[in-house]
């Protein structure tokens, strides 16, 4: 389903030449519409075995996650102004459902091999 006329999502990339080359650090506006799913599931925290940051393990083909440009294997780094590094899954979940429909997700994505 494409989205609808006036639905805004937007992806700004920050300078990621400070940090590590081989990743960029996003931060997604979420804007999902009354009703309509997330679209994503995530996976790790603390307690995940072996331990790995939170981060995004599907993502559907119906809903805003799809949408609004979050990739299977982003490692989510804050939800609005919620840090989700090292915190249980339980806790990264309950940030991303008390969100609401509109909000940002700052994500670190590990560059393809020929991405400039």
């Amino acid at each position: 389903v494409p989205p609808e006329e006036g639905s805004e999502s937007s992806v700004n990339q920050s300078d990621a030449s400070q940090h590590n080359p081989a990743s960029q650090f996003l931060t997604i506006f979420v804007d999902r519409r009354p009703g309509e799913s997330l679209g994503m599931s995530i996976a790790g925290g603390i307690g995940s075995v072996p331990y790995q940051p939170v981060f995004v393990s599907k993502v559907t083909e119906q809903g805003a996650a799809l949408r609004c440009g979050l990739r299977v294997a982003d490692t989510l780094l804050k939800v609005n102004d919620i840090s989700i590094v090292n915190v249980e899954h339980m806790t990264a979940v309950a940030a991303l459902k008390g969100a609401g429909l509109n909000f940002t997700v700052e994500v670190s994505r590990v560059l393809e091999s020929g991405t400039p």
